[in-house]
């Protein structure tokens, strides 16, 4: 092992002059389950250094752990930190960090509970991924962004408020897997709001994500990319008239979505839009007479699971304006 890494009551570090970083860790070095991050360690010479961060995948895969407390000095760590720590329960995270790193608690199965210091900027990519047993989360009035695909896969999950800092929503934020059945945005918040358990953009009034629970508002105009994706408890919604837009896989395997009809108000439809959803019952009503061009060639659904509602022809309009 290189001069700089010392091994200190179970925890490696790695020493540059007065300060340390916690370094890579392997599960068999752990004495504990419980481990406890100081703001300095003292080298096997007698030399104070300042622990001033947590490196990237320093205790990744890391199955004995239960319990992390880490010291308030503590300013940064990094990305997939914890990830695979699937018997890690709880973590007191420091009061001075800025961001949630990308996979920090990736398929950390058992975390049941966190506190967000009100320091936190942003929450990275796939953050909580596979978060089952995380059952209460309180984003702090400090947050600004959301990456994608943050709390796919938080079963237990079922609610979210949004304070009104945040000003970035990743399209895949808050779908792909996760069970939310309340979505609430805080009324201050400038870009985006709150209604029928839908988030939606104040200046478009395009819907980023929704959930099992959504009731679509009748002014919304689009339904954005990935907003309902992999929400398979999803059985039925209606578009109101005046949506224009379906984004690229916006019901992305709905696995339970039996029906869906599209207005004729919907001139745009994106790729995959219906891909993997469960049309071998169900139908993809269209108050159509046949694709409109705007339409992407490869929307997800078969097209025997497609009913046209429009009879071409003369005939078939003049059925239409007198119906």
């Amino acid at each position: 092992m290189n001069d700089n890494f010392e091994l200190i009551d179970g925890i490696w570090y790695e020493y540059d002059g007065d300060t340390a970083i916690v370094s890579e860790n392997i599960d068999d070095d752990l004495k504990d389950k419980f481990i406890k991050i100081p703001s300095e360690v003292k080298d096997s010479d007698g030399y104070i250094h300042r622990v001033i961060k947590i490196d990237f995948s320093a205790f990744a895969c890391c199955e004995k752990l239960e319990a992390v407390e880490i010291a308030d000095s503590i300013e940064e760590i990094g990305k997939d930190a914890f990830s695979g720590c699937e018997n890690l329960k709880f973590v007191k995270l420091p009061n001075k960090l800025s961001e949630i790193a990308e996979n920090m608690f990736f398929d950390c199965a058992n975390l049941q509970t966190l506190v967000i210091p009100d320091t936190v900027k942003s929450i990275g990519n796939s953050a909580f991924w596979n978060c089952k047993n995380l059952t209460d989360l309180i984003l702090p009035e400090s947050l600004e962004k959301l990456g994608e695909r943050v709390f796919s896969y938080c079963t237990k999950l079922t609610s979210l408020f949004i304070p009104a800092s945040v000003n970035e929503i990743h399209s895949k934020s808050l779908s792909l897997g996760s069970s939310f059945e309340r979505l609430e945005v805080d009324g201050a918040n400038v870009k985006y709001f709150s209604e029928g358990n839908c988030i939606i953009e104040r200046n478009t009034n395009k819907l980023i994500a929704g959930c099992k629970t959504s009731v679509v508002p009748s002014y919304v105009t689009e339904i954005g990319d990935s907003a309902f994706a992999m929400t398979s408890e999803l059985k039925r919604i209606a578009l109101p008239q005046g949506v224009v837009k379906i984004g690229k896989e916006a019901f992305l395997k709905c696995y339970n979505l039996e029906e869906i009809r599209i207005p004729s108000s919907v001139t745009q439809i994106g790729e995959k839009a219906f891909e993997e959803c469960n049309f071998r019952r169900a139908r993809l009503i269209c108050d159509f007479a046949k694709k409109p061009e705007g339409w992407s060639d490869d929307i997800g659904v078969n097209k025997k699971n497609i009913v046209w509602t429009v009879k071409q022809g003369i005939l078939g309009r003049l059925k239409s304006i007198f119906k």
